[in-house]
Formats: C-alpha cells, sequence, structure tokens
C-alpha cells in the first residue's frame, strides 16, 4: 500500500511528528520515497535571484530530504527493514547554468544518499536514488513563477520528454530487487538527453 505524505516546509517540526500520526496500517512503513523539488525563479543567473530564493530552493530539496529521513529512519532500523529513495535530477551530474541553486541542492542530495548508504550498509535499509532528466510535470510552471506559457515552451522546445510514470517504473524496480540487492542510483533520460 502506498500512503502519500504532504507536509508544509514552513513547519520544520512537522517530519518528526509523522510516523506517530500514520494510521495502523502504516505503523511501521519500509518505503520512503522523497521526492522534493522546489525551483522557484530558476533558469535565471545566480545573482538575478534573491538570497532568499535561492535558500528556499535548498531548504525543500535538501534540508526537507533529512527531515523526512531522520524521522523515519528509526522505525527501519527497529525493523531492520526499509527502503529509502531520494529523487535527485540530472543537474547532480551534469551541471548546466543558471540553475545554481538547484544543481547544489541535488549534488548535496547525492552527497546525503552516498553517506546514508554506507551508514546503513550493515542494516536492513537500502538507500537509492534517481536522477530523472527532462521530466513533464508541473514542476517547469512553478519553475517559472506559474507562467504556464513559457513552462509549456520550455517543452515544447524538447523533441520527447519522460512522463512521471517513467520515474515511478524506475523506482519500482529498484525496490523489488531481492533484499540482498542494492540498486544504488539510477538515471533515466530522454533518449536525447546527454
Amino acid at each position: 500500500s502506498v500512503l502519500p505524505i504532504e507536509w508544509d516546509r514552513a513547519e520544520a517540526e512537522a517530519p518528526a511528528r509523522l510516523p506517530a500520526q500514520l494510521p495502523p496500517s502504516f505503523a511501521r512503513p519500509t518505503l520512503l520515497v522523497n521526492n522534493a523539488a522546489e525551483d522557484v525563479g530558476g533558469r535565471t543567473r545566480f545573482d538575478a535571484s534573491s538570497a532568499d530564493e535561492l535558500a528556499r530552493v535548498i531548504e525543500v530539496n535538501l534540508v526537507g530530504v533529512i527531515r523526512m529521513v531522520r524521522a523515519f529512519v528509526p522505525g527501519m532500523l527497529e525493523a531492520d527493514q526499509g527502503d529509502i529513495v531520494n529523487v535527485s535530477s540530472i543537474q547532480a551530474l551534469r551541471i548546466t547554468p543558471t540553475v545554481a541553486a538547484y544543481t547544489a541542492s541535488k549534488t548535496g542530495l547525492d552527497g546525503l544518499s552516498d553517506v546514508l548508504r554506507a551508514d546503513y550498509a550493515k542494516t536492513g535499509i537500502r538507500v537509492t536514488e534517481v536522477f530523472p532528466g527532462a521530466t513533464k510535470t508541473g514542476f517547469a510552471q512553478s519553475r517559472f513563477r506559474g507562467d504556464a506559457e513559457r513552462a509549456k515552451a520550455h517543452f515544447a522546445e524538447r523533441d520527447r520528454v519522460l512522463a512521471p510514470q517513467d520515474i515511478a517504473d524506475a523506482v519500482q524496480y529498484a525496490v523489488t530487487r531481492p533484499r540482498h540487492v542494492n540498486v544504488q542510483r539510477v538515471v533515466v533520460t530522454p533518449s536525447w538527453q546527454w
């Protein structure tokens, strides 16, 4: 069973309370998929964004994941079983201009995933990181401050892009391997994206 969880990033302690608030059938979750993505004001040169905008991107994409992992790892350790899947971005591996905070947050997530994998290597917890390339979601519109036309043009410039289901399939593949197999990294891009 799957229980999507949304939380208000303005309330820093909300993730710590989540495990106790889960319905009984989810009392001991063994799968945590962190799919945070924020880049309001993205696709602008570093000096064109405010420090608050840049910090918000780091807060959501990296600090938010830290808070969620910290909230759910104790239960996974107690059960000696769990999968943590961190959805990163191709930007963590192949940088481009005009996305400084986003790239910093996703490379930070890559480092965090590596350390978590090392910390929990001798437990039943596996850590997978998924690096999606261009994927058609509402993220582009958010990135462009709600400008639907600019988001539409962003995708129109590209021949083909991924669908959210493509990323979900990668996650499903990783977490359904036998327990002795840890799919550490999955890079998923449209065929045109390098």
